[in-house]
């Protein structure tokens, strides 16, 4: 999925990226362990901030975070994760999350899984500590 704005030279070199064609981490690992079934072009938006964030992609799907919860007071439950050699992230706001896409014959979806906000470097460059 990419904005509608992405060119076709954009899409290829996105294709080869994601297809681990190019090398680098983490897509030479990921990039041959899954098959590209079509493109979408649609409308991204993001609301919310941290783990209470929504992912929108306008007629294909959305995803939707929060925090983990007390199960007696139902208060929020903060979690977080720290990876100081982390090779993609090394800080994440762990929580809960719902989503849902469909797009190119391919529909997915999850409840209450696994969900963890942070910032990411996928530059091959080594973490700063």
């Amino acid at each position: 999925m990419v904005d509608p704005a992405t060119n076709d030279k954009q899409v290829e070199a996105l294709g080869q990226i994601f297809t681990g064609k190019l090398g680098g981490m983490p897509w030479e690992i990921l990039g041959p362990t899954a098959a590209v079934v079509g493109l979408v072009k649609a409308k991204i938006t993001i609301e919310g901030k941290g783990r209470k964030s929504t992912f929108r992609a306008e007629g294909v799907g959305e995803g939707r975070g929060d925090t983990f919860k007390n199960p007696v007071t139902g208060e929020d439950h903060l979690a977080g994760v720290h990876l100081p050699d982390g090779f993609i992230w090394q800080n994440g706001q762990c929580g809960q999350g719902s989503f849902r896409a469909s797009a190119s014959g391919v529909s997915v979806a999850a409840d209450k899984t696994n969900w963890i906000f942070y910032q990411f470097d996928w530059s091959n460059a080594k973490a700063k500590k």
